[in-house]
């Protein structure tokens, strides 16, 4: 049909554009199947990755590998992967890198979960990384050196993926300058990474000497909390630990621990520390420096502590009672011959039973009262170098009985060298009818009697040289009662 205007001019007739709509819709939909296949194909593929991630033989290649990087034996009895969210081991260990013997570290659970998305705005979202009951065990060496450090093939060797620097070297161009770091970013990482949840619980670590295979400190049940946000090369967080024991050396025993806690590549801190000492509160710290060899630093301070229940849960057979205060600062490489310390310590209503000392000197001066005393105070200044504790004050002061002095002990062979003065009341004195043992006393100007000996052999068969003063005074009061009878009575002596 053919139109007029109004000019009276013919027109072409409109023809509807059915055909192309249909082309179009033809196309969309060949898009959309296309895209449909591609996403099926991609969900596919997804699924056969995690599918394959999950398989018996990508498990153990990931065990092997890992293996082989780290230099020691890697094991787990369950591993799961989910690629969009996460990982969890379950009862997996880290053997002992040779020649070291056991397990450097095992666990229940490691478990690590994520978001993915987020990665697409450069930043790493951690939602869970957590440590079910995790056991280390530090082994030191003859040569001081520590199972840890054999991780790797050795302090200093280079990976299994990375070049040795030679390698390095001779694979750069001739004058080739060192790759430039991008203007805008970092030597480290350019994400940025949020955990928001970092936890260990129920863990407990070893530290033992194998030359002397004895346990130079135990920890036992501690649990870390934090959330850290890692971003331009800066660290932001807040971590809390708390640990129920802590054994130095079997023979301090640090209880209901809890502190904030650092921790880095470099050094872990603790401090400052709240607990409890046998009965007695505790205060202090404690940082451990792991680069570039193993050493510590650490400060305590207790005071109310139980002298009589340290001493038991030491395993002591001394029977020392009292309320105990005391400062104390040490640090060390490793064991007791590396340790350096210094501190005071000080016994209010000291009261001393069985001791082989007082014991000795009781027999000898025939005063039983000495055997079994009680002291006002008991106070101590020391220095710890090595095995040998210095300690120029010794001062244990009671209202009849006082020791003071100084000398050195040695912790390990358990020698002893002091040089001490014994001091009796004029009560205490009168008990002493022996005329040659009173006669290696002097008067003090406070009325206490005194007399000066040396105290050597160990702390289980000490020995004195009371004994040789007490005849050497004996022999020269004889001497001068015999020229005073010459002169006619009159006293020269």
């Amino acid at each position: 049909m053919t139109g007029v205007t109004r000019r009276g001019q013919k027109t072409l007739p409109r023809i509807r554009n059915t055909g192309n709509m249909g082309a179009m819709k033809k196309i969309v939909l060949a898009v959309i199947a296309v895209v449909a296949v591609v996403i099926l194909a991609a969900v596919g593929y997804v699924a056969h990755l995690a599918s394959r991630l999950n398989s018996p033989e990508f498990q153990e290649e990931v065990r092997a590998a890992v293996s082989r990087q780290l230099g020691a034996e890697v094991r787990f009895e369950e591993m799961d992967i989910a690629l969009l969210s996460g990982v969890t081991l379950r009862r997996f260990a880290v053997a002992n890198p040779e020649p070291f013997d056991g397990d450097l570290f095992a666990a229940e659970a490691f478990v690590l979960k994520y978001k993915v998305w987020p990665l697409l705005s450069g930043r790493v979202e951690v939602e869970q990384l957590a440590l079910e009951r995790p056991v280390l065990g530090l082994i030191m060496d003859e040569d001081a050196r520590f199972n840890y450090e054999a991780l790797g093939g050795g302090k200093g060797a280079p990976s299994a993926t990375t070049p040795a620097p030679e390698e390095a070297a001779a694979s750069e161009p001739s004058g080739a300058a060192p790759a430039a770091v991008p203007e805008g970013t970092s030597a480290g990482t350019p994400l940025e990474i949020v955990l928001s949840e970092v936890s260990v619980s129920g863990a407990s670590i070893t530290m033992v000497d194998e030359e002397t295979d004895t346990t130079m400190m135990a920890v036992e049940d501690a649990d870390f909390t934090s959330a850290l946000r890692i971003a331009g090369g800066t660290t932001q967080g807040q971590a809390n630990a708390t640990i129920a024991t802590v054994s130095m050396a079997d023979m301090l025993f640090v209880r209901d621990i809890s502190a904030p806690l650092e921790m880095s590549t470099e050094v872990v801190k603790l401090a400052p520390i709240r607990a409890h000492v046998a009965g007695g509160g505790a205060t202090g710290g404690v940082t451990a420096h792991l680069q570039d060899g193993f050493r510590y630093e650490a400060t305590l301070d207790v005071e109310g502590v139980d002298v009589k229940t340290m001493l038991q849960e030491a395993k002591s057979t001394a029977v020392v009672g009292g309320t105990l205060k005391a400062e104390t600062s040490f640090e060390g490489t490793g064991p007791l011959e590396t340790m350096k310390a210094q501190g005071n310590a000080e016994v209010v209503d000291c009261r001393i039973e069985d001791s082989k000392m007082l014991a000795l000197l009781a027999k000898l001066v025939k005063v039983p009262d000495l055997a079994e005393p009680e002291f006002k105070e008991c106070l101590v200044e020391f220095t710890l170098a090595g095995t040998v504790l210095s300690t120029p004050t010794v001062s244990l002061k009671g209202q009849a009985l006082q020791l003071t002095g100084g000398g050195k002990l040695n912790l390990v062979s358990s020698t002893l060298d002091y040089d001490m003065q014994l001091a009796l009341s004029e009560r205490l004195f009168k008990k002493v009818t022996v005329k040659q043992l009173r006669a290696a006393f002097t008067q003090r100007e406070d009325g206490f009697w005194v007399v000066d000996f040396r105290l050597f052999g160990t702390t289980e068969e000490p020995e004195t040289d009371l004994l040789q003063r007490i005849g050497r005074a004996a022999a020269t009061k004889a001497v001068g009662d015999q020229v005073n009878k010459l002169l006619g009575g009159k006293k020269l002596f």
